[in-house]
């Protein structure tokens, strides 16, 4: 019981982590080069694409790989995209970009994810970074 309340505790708080990342990197975008629209795309599509991501890795923990997790992530940063434009268009019709933004969001996750998975592998290597990761007990992330 002391173990999965442990788990629990650590996954809170990587979630948290990540979304202070996700909403640091969004204000930062905007103040130095965005507008109040490109503030809504980006955090619409960062916030769903974290949640969708932190599904994936939860409930298909052994089935997906940190490839599949991102793909998932590029996807769900596409369609929050794409909820807020249909908003402040007040058109759903919007969603008709959908196809072709999936299909580059499975691209792009593809390529962010072998990317990812380079850059752990070499990174868990460095004594410095196993001793302060929050990753090195994921198995996901091996």
């Amino acid at each position: 019981m002391e173990e999965k309340s442990m788990t629990t505790s650590k996954t809170t708080k990587m979630i948290f982590i990540a979304l202070i990342v996700v909403i640091l990197r969004v204000a930062l975008a905007t103040m130095f080069g965005g507008t109040l629209s490109s503030f809504m795309f980006s955090l619409s599509g960062g916030i769903l694409s974290l949640v969708m991501m932190f599904l994936v890795k939860t409930l298909l923990k052994d089935k997906v790989s940190i490839i599949g997790i991102s793909g998932a992530g590029a996807v769900s940063h596409n369609i929050g995209q794409l909820l807020v434009a249909s908003y402040i268009v007040r058109n759903f019709s919007v969603m008709l970009y959908l196809p072709v933004m999936t299909f580059i969001g499975i691209g792009t996750g593809i390529f962010i994810g072998i990317a990812a998975n380079y850059i752990i592998g070499h990174m868990s290597k460095i004594k410095t970074v196993q001793k302060i990761s929050l990753l090195k007990d994921e198995k996901t992330f091996r």
